[in-house]
């Protein structure tokens, strides 16, 4: 298991999230959106941190994509609590604050309005 100090440098170097924004009929506003954390790496590194992620309530699975498995992070509950885990301090990809923005959308489920989709829709670069 990890300090929390080194499962915050974890998250900054190889923590990569990922906004889908996508076609949904069945939804009020015609588009639906996913949000989730992901961090590649060995599997025996992903169970420490999935262990150490634990004794913070996140939850967390692991799932093979490509040639390394990933470690997803995924429902607003444990995406809140890994961005306050998160210090204001510069990442790999400079994307903290980012990452907070979106969570905090999600908190007051703005993502389901209009204006807030075309918030995600902005930091995603789409618009």
């Amino acid at each position: 298991m990890y300090s929390k100090e080194m499962l915050q440098g974890i998250l900054l170097s190889l923590g990569r999230h990922n906004l889908v924004i996508y076609v949904n009929e069945n939804a009020k506003l015609g588009y639906s959106v996913k949000f989730y954390l992901d961090i590649r790496g060995e599997e025996e590194f992903l169970e420490s941190i999935q262990r150490t992620l634990l004794q913070y309530s996140v939850l967390s699975s692991i799932v093979s994509s490509g040639n390394k498995p990933t470690l997803r992070i995924t429902g607003i509950k444990n995406l809140v609590i890994i961005s306050a885990l998160l210090p204001d301090l510069p990442s790999y990809r400079n994307d903290v604050q980012e990452f907070k923005d979106i969570v905090a959308i999600f908190v007051v489920k703005r993502h389901k309005t209009l204006e807030g989709l075309e918030e995600l829709m902005k930091i995603k670069g789409v618009l």
